[in-house]
């Protein structure tokens, strides 16, 4: 079987689409989480793994990808997300290191994209983008900051940031690009595929190759699309719910 990144001919290992590190504030105690679903006749599931595929050999699998999330580990849980100012709601952060932190979520982007999982079946870059990204996790070129441009959004309930939740991405098409969202422990990663200029209010909120970035900090209300999976996915726990007390 052909690895996706190198491109050889090698045994395959369960390449994980999201990095497991993501699913820390998920799991319960019995390193446990659940995958609800927003469609009433499908039940939830009971998960121990985030979701795994063979994808790539153990070389590129351990060895290109872990070094990425390794660092993003390390910003993200670790400590190293260093705050710089608070600007409304915008957080400002610097001394972050682009390539890596760049190419992590490109990485994660790419593995949505060439994934079998119906759950990614959303994030379709076809085969020019997948191309481009897999050449610059292979050589390590993080490209330029509105190259598959990244927005950072942390949405609020009641004030709160809750990081233990995860949605299915979707794809709308916006400024000439087509956009990616993505929601993962509690973050909300919005990707912006092709060439278009962008306003710069947009592109100034993209990692930038000095290392800093902005995380924007929005009540969910004012975020139309995921205000209303999070509704539909209330209802469909609540009828799956009044089913099975039926059944009682």
């Amino acid at each position: 079987m052909v690895c996706r990144l190198c491109l050889a001919d090698k045994k395959l290992v369960n390449s994980h689409i999201l990095s497991e590190f993501l699913y820390k504030g998920i799991y319960d105690e019995g390193h446990r989480f659940f995958a609800l679903s927003s469609d009433p006749k499908i039940k939830d599931r009971v998960l121990q793994k985030g979701l795994r595929e063979p994808l790539l050999c153990e070389e590129c699998d351990n060895r290109i990808l872990s070094r990425y999330e390794g660092y993003a580990k390390r910003v993200l849980y670790g400590g190293q997300l260093m705050l710089t100012a608070r600007d409304g709601n915008n957080l400002r952060f610097k001394e972050l290191d682009y390539t890596q932190l760049r190419l992590f979520y490109l990485s994660i982007l790419w593995r949505m994209s060439i994934s079998n999982n119906s759950t990614y079946s959303a994030v379709s870059l076809g085969i020019h983008h997948e191309e481009i990204i897999r050449r610059m996790l292979l050589e390590g070129k993080p490209g330029e900051p509105e190259e598959y441009g990244l927005i950072c959004v942390a949405p609020l309930f009641d004030g709160q940031y809750i990081g233990n939740w995860m949605l299915q991405p979707d794809s709308v098409k916006n400024y000439g690009r087509r956009i990616y969202r993505c929601l993962i422990a509690g973050l909300l990663y919005t990707f912006f595929v092709g060439k278009a200029k962008l306003p710069t209010q947009l592109s100034d909120q993209f990692l930038q190759k000095d290392g800093s970035w902005v995380i924007i900090r929005e009540k969910i209300e004012r975020i139309k699309f995921l205000h209303d999976s999070c509704a539909r996915l209330s209802q469909a726990i609540n009828q799956r719910k009044q089913v099975g007390d039926s059944k009682v």
